[in-house]
């Protein structure tokens, strides 16, 4: 009869993908079995126990260290938010461990947009029960809509669709050479030589910062990178072999197997349509990490800030080495005309234009053309892609055939 050892260490080894007639003598279903037990040794054992035991338990003592010294210097709200932005640098044996803790705002950006169309929307068909009537315009019976009356909204959405909580980041860095020939810190390279390690299976072993401790963490993170390589090295190579397109495919694709001990596997392979709401709202407004970053008007502004900025004021450039933006408003009478945007990159240039309309110095743009742009963004931002999921399905137990 056996029983179950417990066990105090797990050696994580590095494996690699086999070919047949290349680096493995079996036949090609033999390899295809191995190659996917090592995906799911990977994905569910070895990841995991480094991240888990090492990486995360080290790079959280380091992080907490920092954010209690923020806390005891700056205090925090009655949220438990940080009042002030923390840095530290620690040099422990070789490297550099920079601690950055903040606050920072999650704002849900598909939230936020569901309301603009719909906002927009009612206004075109006259349902403004709960709109300023006088941040409405009729030009040619076209519903123009007060420009900053609309971005108070959208930033009244933003305001109640946010999340602000504390942000810990880590960055590791070594000694190197800059541009001048200089020896500065800089961002570490990862082990390459690294194939194998025993880990302590032992949460609180690795929470004590030595120098011990970090060059196992800096062991870690670089066999999780070679591992995650591998995984990316498989699924590539499933699709390959099965002929499908990662960049989307008509309908979904399932190969079901059984493998030697009796173990199932799954192969599923699915169309996946993305659509970073964030940066289509980017386009549209501009972010306040924008306004912080640039102390002049850039290309990373948002549309919207553009009208609300240049609408019947003098032409606008910010261009550097063919990329940028420039603004003009084209005039139509003395009271209306287009404002057009064009942005220039390194792939290409595109233009966008605003029917606008000047009230008494009050800026109104069009609701139509808003929402056309709203349109252009998201088709602009979605992406297709092919994504896969392996299962596996556990054999029979032997007691119970």
């Amino acid at each position: 009869m056996t029983t179950m050892q417990r066990t105090n260490t797990r050696l994580i080894k590095l494996p690699s993908l086999l070919i047949p007639a290349v680096n493995y003598t079996g036949d090609s279903d033999s390899a295809e079995e191995l190659n996917v037990k090592a995906y799911d040794y990977v994905r569910r054992t070895a990841v995991p126990t480094l991240e888990d035991y090492v990486i995360t338990t080290f790079g959280d003592a380091l992080k907490e260290k920092t954010f209690n010294e923020a806390v005891q210097k700056y205090g925090v709200d009655a949220k438990g938010i940080l009042l002030s932005r923390h840095v530290t640098e620690e040099i422990i044996g070789a490297r550099k461990y920079v601690v950055d803790v903040f606050s920072t705002t999650r704002i849900q950006y598909e939230t936020v947009f569901s309301f603009i169309q719909e906002f927009l929307e009612k206004i075109n068909v006259d349902n403004l029960e709960t709109i300023r009537k006088d941040c409405i315009k009729k030009v040619d019976d076209e519903p123009h809509i007060f420009i900053e009356y609309l971005l108070e909204e959208i930033a009244r959405q933003c305001n109640n669709n946010s999340t602000t909580f504390n942000k810990k980041d880590l960055e590791v860095q070594e000694k190197g050479l800059n541009k001048e020939g200089l020896e500065v810190y800089k961002k570490a390279a990862l082990d390459d030589n690294i194939t194998e390690m025993l880990v302590a299976l032992d949460m609180t072993k690795l929470a004590q910062i030595n120098e011990k401790n970090a060059d196992e963490f800096h062991k870690a993170r670089s066999l999780k990178a070679k591992l995650e390589a591998f995984k990316r090295e498989f699924e590539a190579g499933l699709m390959s072999r099965y002929g499908i397109n990662p960049n989307g495919i008509d309908e979904q694709a399932e190969f079901d197997y059984e493998l030697s001990d009796g173990t199932g596997v799954r192969y599923l392979f699915f169309k996946k349509i993305s659509l970073p709401y964030g940066d289509v709202y980017g386009g549209l407004v501009t972010k306040n990490t924008v306004r912080e970053k640039t102390k002049s008007v850039t290309k990373d502004y948002g549309d919207l800030d553009l009208v609300k900025d240049f609408a019947f004021k003098n032409p606008y450039q910010a261009m550097k080495a063919g990329v940028g933006i420039q603004v003009r408003t084209d005039m139509n009478g003395s009271q209306k005309g287009t404002l057009v945007i064009g942005r220039f990159s390194k792939s290409g240039s595109e233009e966008r234009d605003y029917k606008v309309f000047d009230n008494e110095s009050k800026v109104y743009v069009s609701v139509n053309d808003v929402i056309a742009t709203i349109e252009k963004l998201k088709k602009d931002y979605t992406s297709v892609s092919t994504e896969q999921k392996i299962d596996f399905f556990a054999a029979l137990p032997q007691h119970l055939r």
